[in-house]
């Protein structure tokens, strides 16, 4: 049996506690183009969420659970092309500890 992946996870891991502040302010707006290009993939857009990871200072996840996996992957094909998300990311990588941020596409059956 085929397994669907419909949840996309990520971990950002600031690499300085003084960064805590601009993370916080260009999530917001990578938030807004996130929830744009989940309404172009025809998603619900009600999936998303953003928090702080409990015990591991400086570290947040970012949640974001598709019904299908027909929606993730319009998703991720719009994602990958909008050029504000790009900036923003391109932006946020200043502030992240690659060694301990990370991004999966896991197996999840949305809500």
């Amino acid at each position: 049996m085929r397994q669907d992946n419909r949840t996309v996870r990520i971990v950002y891991a600031l690499r300085k506690p003084d960064f805590r502040d601009e993370f916080l302010k260009l999530m917001n707006e990578l938030r807004t183009v996130t929830r744009m290009v989940m309404r172009a993939a025809d998603a619900a857009d009600g999936e998303y969420s953003m928090g702080e990871v409990a015990g591991r200072p400086d570290c947040f996840e970012e949640v974001i659970r598709f019904k299908t996996e027909k929606e993730r992957s319009r998703f991720d094909d719009l994602y990958c092309q909008d050029r504000a998300a790009g900036a923003i990311q391109g932006l946020l990588d200043e502030l992240l500890d690659a060694s301990r941020s990370d991004y999966a596409v896991v197996a999840g059956a949305g809500r």
